[in-house]
């Protein structure tokens, strides 16, 4: 017997859906976001717009928010229908008493304004003499992730990171909250040296 679905990603057991119902799913939700960033992109400059104060800067940055955001739209019509995201691998090496606290992390997709994320616990990675594979670091950012467009923002909680080892790497993965069924967006390792 089939019935319709409305969780997304469209199909699930005895459930039938037709041809091409996830790939449409996406790209609309893809468009969705896009005419919303769009929206909010003109509402955030309407007031200098408006009382005349916008020079070529104003229009600059909005177009160029407007562009990445149809960017995605014209992304997920050319995936294929069956292949998934992969997530944003994102190197920091961190020189302790020296990097910086925050991080732009770049995402294969963008995130609309506000989503929350989630991060897992930061793990070391390897054994390079120093350490060993499998310990823990709870607390190596301020807070959680922040969604940005096409971005995530990190900051690094710094007396945290700056009492690591030098030459250890620690990986943590970053999900929207509540999707601990689909891939990470990004998957962050922080190398430390000295």
């Amino acid at each position: 017997m089939a019935g319709s679905s409305t969780k997304p990603g469209g199909t699930t057991p005895d459930v039938e859906n037709f041809p091409g119902f996830v790939f449409l799913e996406r790209v609309t939700t893809a468009a969705s976001r896009a005419v919303l960033a769009h929206a909010r992109a003109l509402n955030d400059t309407w007031s200098e717009i408006r009382e005349g104060t916008s020079d070529a800067s104003t229009y600059m940055k909005m177009w160029a928010r407007i562009a990445e955001n149809y960017y995605d739209v014209a992304e997920e019509l050319w995936r294929p229908p069956n292949l998934g995201r992969a997530p944003a691998w994102f190197l920091i090496p961190y020189q302790i008493k020296v990097s910086p606290a925050t991080y732009d992390i770049p995402l294969n997709e963008a995130l609309d304004a506000g989503a929350s994320l989630d991060i897992t616990t930061f793990g070391s990675v390897g054994d390079d003499g120093n350490a060993s594979g499998g310990i823990t670091v709870q607390n190596m950012l301020t807070g959680p992730p922040k969604a940005a467009g096409r971005f995530i923002e990190i900051e690094l909680n710094q007396p945290v990171v700056d009492k690591l080892v030098s030459g250890t790497s620690y990986l943590a993965f970053v999900f929207r909250t509540g999707s601990s069924a689909v891939p990470p967006l990004a998957a962050i390792v922080i190398r430390v040296k000295s």
